[in-house]
């Protein structure tokens, strides 16, 4: 029975923290955002040795976190952003020169805004431009060569008609319009998406020259990046410039563009062109999504009451934070904490702000090595590779057990911290799956050899005796208040062991039977005794 109420509150307890944390989420921008698009940037231009794990970033509700702090005004500058989150630096001079650029965009606003101005011609693109970036456009060649001949084709028979008033040329005439514009419908069908994403890559190429002139006097290394790549494709510039022409002509020039495939041919000479120049064109994306990411940054900070950049030091398992707390929670309450070679075993009553406080650790440890800014009044720290089992569910589904799921996370773990020079684990409510003795004993070995492995572990539990048993880990706990209107939590962590329970209290205060309420407490009270 107590297995089945410890499994219930903690499933209530997740439901709780997970709401709690949704509250500053904008639920329209979410569904706006196309993370599948995301994901499969990520997945092609990451560095999968040292990005964020799917498991991780999911654990930490990552993508509510992106919601929250992207500010950004184009497709590329989401992706990038996006990228940028999910790969942490471990070089504070890269991390310094993100924080020159985001410090920059905050003090020189006139500047920002000229450069948004440019940005916002770009704006964005629901379409996959991950595909036409990584894979080879493979023009099919024998629709490139029809799209050539059938134009000349038209041509010569006019030509002719003009001198020969044959009814053969009339009606080869009218076949060869028929067929272009049956090539010119069926083809727009087939290309339609790439079109779209060439356009948007035109326009990418477009405004690299404009920002090359505003950013001269900002970063005269980085506008001389964008303006040697732009000499490089500008014909591609040009190119999807009389594209994008060709579609707002008026009815006359459209069908003419249709009679003589116009589109369609320009199509097929883009495509080459980007073949060429694929390498120049991604550098060109990343340098301009990248300045959009910067500036949302900036924006991102100017948007919140304190933040801090963070500071990093020569040493391993380090983490000094002062005032620390979560993006996404309306009235957070700010904690600190300061440890050095040891881990952090947290105890404290369901609902007290375990979860939370583990997902404040994470979330802020990806920002410091990522956007160069923490929500603290002081954040000290190494450089960390982080990993977490935090959220798990049963997965019916795929028929495995509430304690399968978390072996396998916990190995996961190991996996990442076997490789690591330096990893931060956080673990919350260690196999809480399984019975009392085998779960004890193989936490203690499991957090025990994490410790070994240079890794700074946080791990939450409600096994008090776990505390002794295990080396290298300081004790700190959350507490509450139990009133006659329920319970109330401070969610501050203290230095010490939790003696309070309350799972059977939130039982209680659900409306449970009172006379269950009783036997449960009475069960309690004999196991306990023997």
């Amino acid at each position: 029975m107590m297995q089945f109420i410890n499994y219930y509150i903690q499933m209530l307890r997740r439901f709780v923290s997970k709401k709690e944390i949704d509250k500053k989420v904008d639920k329209e921008q979410k569904q706006k955002i196309n993370f599948l698009h995301l994901k499969a940037f990520v997945s092609q231009f990451s560095d999968k040795e040292v990005n964020i794990s799917d498991d991780t970033w999911n654990d930490l509700n990552m993508d509510d976190v992106f919601c929250h702090i992207d500010k950004t005004i184009t497709t590329c500058g989401e992706q990038v952003l996006y990228k940028m989150l999910k790969n942490p630096l471990f070089s504070e001079e890269g991390l310094k020169e993100r924080g020159y650029y985001i410090s920059y965009f905050q003090n020189h606003i006139e500047k920002r805004k000229k450069i948004q101005d440019i940005l916002n011609k770009l704006g964005r693109i629901n379409k996959d431009v991950t595909s036409v970036l990584c894979n080879k456009l493979k023009p099919n060649l024998k629709l490139k060569l029809l799209v050539s001949i059938l134009p000349l084709l038209f041509f010569i028979n006019i030509f002719m008609l003009s001198f020969i008033k044959s009814k053969v040329c009339i009606y080869s005439l009218i076949v060869l319009g028929l067929t272009n514009i049956c090539v010119h419908y069926n083809m727009g069908y087939l290309i339609m998406e790439q079109i779209a994403v060439i356009q948007y890559i035109g326009r990418i190429i477009n405004i690299s020259n404009k920002l090359y002139v505003v950013l001269k006097d900002v970063s005269p290394e980085y506008a001389i990046k964008l303006k040697n790549l732009y000499d490089k494709c500008k014909i591609i510039g040009k190119r999807t410039s009389i594209l994008s022409r060709i579609e707002g002509m008026d009815v006359f020039a459209d069908y003419l563009n249709i009679i003589f495939l116009i589109k369609e041919r320009n199509y097929f000479t883009i495509a080459s062109y980007i073949e060429k120049f694929k390498d120049e064109i991604i550098q060109m994306y990343m340098l301009v999504g990248k300045l959009d990411a910067l500036i949302s940054i900036a924006l991102y900070r100017d948007s919140i009451d304190q933040f801090v950049e963070p500071e990093f030091v020569n040493e391993n398992k380090v983490l000094d934070v002062e005032g620390i707390f979560h993006p996404l929670l309306e009235k957070p309450v700010k904690n600190s904490l300061k440890v050095k070679n040891n881990g952090i075993i947290i105890t404290g009553s369901n609902m007290s702000g375990k979860s939370t406080f583990m997902r404040t650790i994470g979330v802020n440890a990806i920002f410091a090595q990522t956007i160069y800014t923490c929500l603290a009044n002081k954040y000290r720290t190494s450089f960390y590779n982080i990993v977490s089992s935090v959220s798990l569910n049963d997965d019916l589904i795929k028929g495995k057990s509430y304690y399968l799921c978390e072996a396998e996370a916990i190995y996961k773990v190991l996996n990442i911290c076997e490789k690591s020079s330096c990893c931060l684990a956080l673990i919350d409510e260690i196999f809480n799956g399984t019975n009392p003795t085998e779960r004890i004993g193989a936490a203690v070995e499991i957090l025990n050899y994490l410790a070994e492995k240079n890794t700074l572990t946080i791990v939450s539990t409600h096994d008090l005796q776990l505390i002794q048993m295990l080396k290298g880990y300081e004790a700190y706990y959350f507490k509450e208040t139990v009133t006659k209107e329920g319970l109330k939590f401070d969610y501050h962590i203290r230095k010490g062991i939790s003696q309070s329970r309350n799972a059977v209290k939130i039982l209680e205060y659900l409306g449970y039977p009172y006379d269950l309420i009783t036997r449960i407490n009475k069960r309690v009270k004999i196991i306990e005794t023997a």
